[in-house]
């Protein structure tokens, strides 16, 4: 099959669109798929000359990265003529777009075409433009032959704002290779340099609301003012914030006499230091008040790790049953604080989520059972468009 991406992200841009697309593009096209991707380049805002760009080969996958300008209103004109010039030469049997706000680009090239268009919904592209852009996202999902959620309630939101009849739900899935042999938690923490028998508690942080900062502030003060002698956490993401740096001092402060309070800011975690990161702590926190499916959900659960999340989106999906971990009150961190400290205090309960996290890793969201997915879609989607009838020339 010979298949077209677009994305409003791709690597080397940090961010769960272009981790996803550039897991499931390398995995179809290892499978034998002709696989090109085209890229809004995150890095560049200026319009590119009318000359043709050339793709990047990464793995066995095309990428054009695309000037994000050409993507917008300023110079669509000018973005359409060379991404359709792009499409022409790929000649696809199928487009499939990550993320609405490339999606007006990729359904007229779908249309020039004459081939199906597929749409994920994400997370911001649904839950943040219904909202605030609700036109352009509207018109984008009802243009599209079929609709992928990443989440039950991604569908939900797309339902809502275009009642899509082609819906399907296809979550993110976890590359084999951090479910193999993530290191114990002991070796972990030795690799960090954090103390054996303390509490320790993660999260990865991005200074956006939808992340929920504010609301992860009262939660960690609430958790800080606990009877635990040293209690640590660790936080990945964003190297240089001054939230992160006051955080730190608000955190140490809860500490009584004799207590230990502290953040270990590790910043921007590199692949061969997830495992240690993911696995170091106790207890992973999600404090999002808005998401699509978190990597991070997934990757943390996937080294053993359960995971504490606020009731929002995807979380609810892998967390409904709590037997991986435990969702918490969106709004009360106060009632959050206490679930968690409950939890934290019950060993055998965490020992138990910690086996049964990666069991459900690897019954249901695994790379293959992704891809298994996408092409079982793709089937279906061609085979009913191709039975659609045309309108003459």
């Amino acid at each position: 099959m010979n298949l077209l991406f677009f994305s409003s992200q791709y690597p080397p841009f940090v961010g769960g669109v272009s981790l996803a697309v550039d897991r499931v593009t390398r995995a179809l096209a290892a499978a034998g798929d002709q696989v090109t991707v085209i890229a809004r380049d995150m890095q560049d805002d200026t319009p590119a000359p009318l000359a043709d760009l050339q793709p990047e080969l990464c793995g066995h996958v095309n990428v054009y990265r695309v000037p994000g300008q050409l993507f917008g209103n300023r110079y669509a004109g000018l973005g359409l003529n060379l991404i359709g010039r792009i499409a022409d030469a790929v000649n696809p049997d199928l487009v499939h777009t990550y993320f609405a706000s490339v999606g007006y680009a990729a359904r007229a090239c779908a249309h020039r075409m004459g081939v199906p268009n597929v749409i994920s919904c994400r997370g911001d592209d649904v839950t943040k433009n219904v909202l605030l852009g609700l036109g352009g996202t509207r018109t984008v999902l009802r243009c599209a032959d079929h609709v992928v959620g990443v989440s039950q309630s991604m569908l939900t939101w797309a339902e809502i704002a275009a009642g899509c009849p082609h819906a399907s739900y296809v979550p993110n899935s976890i590359a084999p290779d951090l479910l193999a042999s993530p290191p114990t938690r002991d070796a972990a923490r030795q690799q960090l340099g954090l103390p054996l028998d303390a509490v320790v508690l993660g999260t990865v942080y991005r200074h956006n609301w939808k992340k929920g900062p504010e609301y992860l502030k009262r939660l960690l003060l609430e958790i800080g003012r606990s009877d635990f002698p040293q209690l640590f956490l660790l936080v990945a993401g964003d190297p240089d914030s001054g939230f992160i740096r006051q955080l730190e001092a608000d955190f140490a402060g809860t500490a009584h006499s004799g207590q230990r309070r502290e953040l270990w800011n590790l910043g921007m975690v590199d692949r061969a230091e997830l495992s240690a990161f993911l696995t170091a702590p106790d207890l992973n926190l999600l404090a999002s008040r808005r998401e699509g499916l978190p990597n991070a959900l997934l990757e943390s659960l996937a080294c053993g790790t359960p995971v504490a999340g606020t009731r929002a989106d995807g979380i609810v999906d892998v967390l409904e049953e709590e037997r991986a971990g435990i969702l918490l009150h969106r709004f009360d961190a106060e009632m959050a604080a206490d679930k968690i400290l409950q939890l934290l205090r019950d060993r055998p309960r965490l020992d138990t989520m910690s086996v049964q996290a990666r069991e459900l890793i690897r019954n249901r969201y695994m790379l293959e059972y992704e891809v298994g997915s996408l092409r079982s879609l793709y089937e279906d989607v061609l085979t009913r468009y191709r039975a659609q009838p045309r309108m003459a020339a």
